[in-house]
């Protein structure tokens, strides 16, 4: 990459390149202050947080320091919608115009990309149903023209395609240089050598932090080598970074191990009874040792009927575990299942002639061997045991309760320069709870506000007489005073719930009552729904935390935000409850130093999905009384943007 002359203000400059380049550029202050502490970590090879308010223009602040540092740079997003605006729209345009040449390119996790070896594999032995048949013949015309391999440019392809999963490039099935399509023909290969070769790598938090377990494991790699690495939506770190330092098994794992085991068997053409009859007692063991875990109350639940799936029985379900509540079954069981995974990994790797594919799988049984180990122990240090239940899915795992001292070892102390930004990092203006969760000790630090007027652009309305978000009735006056606000609004707004139930039950009570358009979570897929809404023009949309955040909707088609109750995390949650305990073994108060700076975060997400340009207006609602009654409530407000705040109704006029 090389160099240029240019100073950061000669390109955000009023006159700047910027300015000229692009026709409805605005000059931001708040802007060109980003770039420059950006620079001045990059220069001094120091870490740095900062917080862009909502039209900071933060990607280009952080784009192009980065460029002209001619250093090799990781910037990793949180979002695929920011992954893909980085490298489709403002990469392309800062080619275009920077005088400075430079190579960037684009990575996403290994199961985004098909795999050749295990496509052709499927070829051979696939069985499809009839409904399958057209979805395949449609993936094999694409596997002969495409470049890439990724899943994204099948357009009509389901997100949870079990099709998709037969074939795509995995962790556990790849075969890395021994594969015989590495050298010329690999899409993940070849993806890996393009980022060897770029000076900007765009990645997001999931495959960077992949990619750290890879290399602290001595397995390889995901992203080559480089100096700096850019977390743009860093508010989403720590949630992400403590699953990839958890420990799991499930039994869709184990049912992975099967299929693959035999699949590999079969293509090698090896007769092993004993490994076939070995598989038959894993899947026998595995369903013993897991069906006990699930709650016989979960059991007893009636079907749901969707319009999309049909009946279906909805379990969504994750509980602490203890030695208390270990289910005697599944103790009693364990032993054998143990035994089974050490019986195969032995047959295994005593074949005569075991193919690369066999090896990959004996290691593979090892891993998942030692994870239940380590799972059931139940009492490592420091880590929070849970199990979680998702439809047929049962998993187990171990979590870190603190995450800080990985993040230290693994990111900051490695790492020459580590920048944090988002929209949403500080509380009560400081970056203190966020350090401390981290593991951050030092950085150059920069809160810049948004340049939007929040006075004149938005009306913060919180409702009088609403009972306590625990009362039963809640739930009852949430629907009515919805209805009056978005009655209000001509519709045109987001009403986002901290969780299912209460979503379900307020869109019970409005679907026949409001005459807009109602769009729910679940129903399609998130960009799908996100199109309807701003298709629709009067749409109202229910929705939960994937919506709190990424998403931007400019304009009159979302007029007004409501978010039902502050947002604290379940205190039931198992990683929640922990965390809590060891700040209450600290002899701290969890309330105040985790709890709120935690949902002041989350809040501030929620609320800043409304005024996204200078041009925006709108109603921003809060139907939990706590934010004015409640003394905590007074650290909210003063982390929120200021606007009017007003409890009549008849003070909202769009």
């Amino acid at each position: 990459m090389s160099k240029s002359p240019l100073t950061l203000k000669a390109i955000f400059g009023e006159d700047g390149l910027l300015a000229r380049s692009l026709p409805y550029y605005e000059y931001r202050p708040g802007q060109i202050e980003m770039s420059e502490v950006i620079a001045e970590g990059l220069r001094q090879g120091r870490h740095v947080i900062v917080e862009a308010g909502t039209g900071v223009g933060k990607t280009l602040a952080y784009l192009i320091p980065a460029i002209l540092s001619g250093k090799k740079v990781v910037i990793s997003t949180g979002t695929k919608n920011l992954q893909e605006q980085l490298y489709l729209k403002d990469i392309p345009f800062l080619e275009k115009h920077l005088p400075v040449k430079f190579k960037a390119t684009y990575m996403k996790g290994r199961n985004n990309y098909l795999c050749l070896r295990r496509f052709n594999q499927f070829r051979q032995q696939g069985l499809l149903f009839q409904e399958d048949m057209k979805q395949f013949q449609e993936i094999v015309r694409w596997a002969y023209r495409t470049q890439t391999g990724d899943r994204a440019e099948l357009a009509d392809l389901p997100d949870n395609s079990p099709l998709w999963r037969e074939i795509a490039s995995t962790t556990e099935t790849c075969l890395g240089s021994k594969c015989e399509y590495f050298a010329t023909k690999s899409f993940t290969a070849r993806v890996k050598r393009a980022a060897g070769m770029a000076d900007i790598i765009i990645v997001n938090h999931h495959l960077f932090f992949a990619d750290l377990v890879l290399k602290s494991s001595g397995r390889g790699e995901a992203i080559p080598p480089y100096d700096v690495v850019i977390f743009d939506e860093a508010h989403q770190l720590e949630d992400i970074a403590t699953s990839y330092f958890s420990v799991q098994f499930s039994n869709y794992g184990v049912e992975e191990l099967i299929k693959d085991v035999a699949r590999e068997l079969s293509l090698a053409e090896v007769e092993e009874p004993e490994i076939s009859k070995t598989l038959d007692a894993l899947q026998k063991r595995s369903e013993q040792f897991f069906t006990p875990f699930v709650p016989v109350h979960i059991l007893s639940q009636r079907p749901v009927f969707s319009e999309t799936s049909g009946f279906s029985l909805r379990i969504d379900h994750k509980y602490r575990l203890s030695p208390r509540n270990l289910p005697e079954p599944s103790r009693k069981i364990l032993p054998d299942l143990l035994n089974t995974l050490t019986l195969l990994e032995s047959l295994l790797k005593g074949l005569k002639k075991p193919t690369e594919g066999l090896r990959n799988q004996a290691d593979r049984t090892a891993t998942l061997k030692s994870n239940l180990a380590f799972i059931m122990g139940l009492n490592e240090p420091g880590y929070v045991y849970w199990c979680d239940i998702r439809g047929r899915w049962i998993g187990l795992g171990a979590s870190p309760i603190d995450i800080s001292t990985d993040m230290r070892q693994n990111v900051f102390s490695n790492i020459e320069t580590v920048i944090l930004t988002s929209a949403t990092l500080s509380t009560g203006g400081s970056f203190q709870f966020l350090k401390d969760r981290l593991g951050l000790e030092d950085a150059l630090e920069r809160i810049v506000p948004s340049p939007f007027d929040y006075e004149k652009q938005a009306i913060f309305y919180i409702p009088p007489h609403m009972p306590d978000p625990r009362e039963p009735r809640f739930i009852d006056t949430a629907a009515r005073e919805i209805a009056n606000i978005v009655n209000k609004t001509r519709g045109r707004a987001f009403i986002l719930f901290t969780s299912y139930k209460n979503l379900e039950e307020v869109y019970a009570r409005l679907k026949p009552v409001l005459k807009f358009p109602l769009l729910k979570q679940g129903e399609a897929s998130k960009s799908a729904l996100l199109e309807r809404f701003k298709t629709s023009g009067q749409a109202v949309l229910f929705a939960t935390s994937s919506f709190w955040q990424g998403i931007d909707v400019q304009g009159e088609a979302l007029s007004c935000v409501i978010i039902d109750k502050l947002p604290f995390a379940a205190p039931s949650e198992p990683l929640v409850e922990a965390r809590i305990d060891q700040l209450k073994e600290q002899g701290r108060d969890p309330f105040y130093e985790y709890q709120i700076p935690s949902a002041i975060i989350t809040l501030k997400q929620g609320l800043g999905r409304l005024i996204r340009s200078k041009k925006d207006t709108g109603v921003l609602s809060i139907l939990d009384t706590r934010i004015l009654t409640k003394s905590y409530g007074r650290i909210f407000l003063q982390s929120l943007p200021k606007c009017q705040i007003t409890r009549t109704l008849e003070n909202i006029r769009l």
